[in-house]
């Protein structure tokens, strides 16, 4: 953030206080549910390691995933799979969310977590002005691996010390098409170009290096640990819980020097 505000916005350093991130300040790690409760309450075993699907608006990821999900069971990985739907209106309110979760719903050890507040309850029209966060830090905290398409929850992620895949491919179709489908470029946006420079997020670019990349994090987590923890720090600064109180002080500290130059 400090680097957007002086690179992009133009704002002098001079003129820039840290606080810290006042959403990611506000995470209560301690009071997050143990996992022996969490989990099974969505219907999950806290003895199976966990990976969590963090999906972007294209449906075909999410079968994909699910897809993936059935190819590590066949091949005996003691694992479950929670798939995070992107709080899109158009998409979730699309004839393949039903499909989606009707099928997700016949594999064993699957749970589908609705970033949508409104989706389950409540008026499912309702533009989301903030995503639901209370099961989305409990998965985080409880999880064993992050996959996600170039998204800011890999900074989540990592804040929670999971190991993130990102999945940059696009499964192949039928056909009957004038040319394969092309994504919009996210992978070059400043943001996603920064937090892959830390070093502390892995690349799929097949469902073959998705399900080895899944294996091996499963088997050595504290890899790229350390990237992680640098990632966290140059993003979001200090986690001490403690934003809000410095923001206050700055604001105070501002309006003190304006009765100031006022009095003057």
């Amino acid at each position: 953030m400090l680097e957007d505000v002086i690179k992009i916005h133009g704002i002098p350093a001079t003129n820039v206080r840290m606080i810290g991130s006042i959403r990611y300040n506000s995470i209560d790690r301690k009071g997050l549910p143990d996992r022996s409760g969490f989990l099974p309450h969505l219907g999950l075993d806290p003895a199976k390691k966990t990976i969590v699907f963090a999906g972007f608006v294209f449906t075909f990821q999410y079968f994909e995933m699910l897809a993936v999900y059935r190819r590590l069971l066949s091949e005996n990985v003691d694992c479950q799979l929670v798939l995070r739907l992107y709080p899109n209106k158009i998409f979730m309110n699309s004839v393949y969310i039903e499909p989606l979760m009707c099928f997700a719903e016949t594999l064993p050890h699957t749970y589908v977590s609705c970033a949508d507040p409104h989706f389950k309850h409540g008026d499912r029209n309702k533009e989301v002005l903030q995503v639901e966060e209370e099961e989305l830090w409990a998965l985080l905290h409880h999880c064993d691996v992050l996959i996600d398409y170039y998204s800011t929850i890999t900074l989540e992620g990592a804040i929670f010390d999971k190991p993130c895949i990102r999945m940059h491919y696009i499964a192949k179709t039928s056909g009957a098409y004038v040319r394969p489908a092309v994504p919009i470029n996210f992978w070059e946006l400043n943001h996603n170009k920064r937090i892959m420079s830390y070093g502390g997020v892995e690349v799929a670019y097949s469902r073959g290096e998705l399900i080895d990349l899944i294996k091996t994090s499963l088997a050595g987590p504290e890899r790229f640990a350390e990237a992680r923890r640098r990632m966290v720090e140059r993003e979001c600064g200090s986690l001490d819980g403690l934003a809000c109180d410095r923001l206050i002080s700055e604001c105070e500290s501002l309006l003190s020097a304006e009765r100031g130059q006022i009095a003057n």
